[in-house]
C-alpha cells in the first residue's frame, strides 16, 4: 500500500496529487488539525467506553494437568 500523509503549515488553495494516485481508485481525507476535537482523540483516555461490551466468556475447558520435567 502506498500511503503519503502530508502536512500544511499553511494550505494552499491547489493541492498536488502524486502521479502514482492520478486515475486510480483513491480517498482523500482532509482534517484541520488545530480543532480540539483532534487533538483530543489523540489520547488513550478519549477511547474510553467506545469499545463495545463483549457477551461473557462461556465456560473454558480445564487445561492438561502435565507431569514436571
Amino acid at each position: 500500500m502506498n500511503i503519503v500523509r502530508k502536512i500544511y503549515n499553511d494550505t494552499p488553495s491547489e493541492i498536488e496529487i502524486p502521479l502514482d494516485f492520478r486515475h486510480k481508485n483513491t480517498e482523500i481525507i482532509i482534517i484541520n488539525i488545530e480543532e480540539e476535537n483532534y487533538i483530543n482523540k489523540n489520547k488513550l483516555s478519549s477511547f474510553f467506553g467506545t469499545i463495545i461490551d463483549f457477551p461473557e466468556r462461556t465456560n473454558q475447558y480445564k487445561h492438561d494437568i502435565r507431569e514436571k520435567i
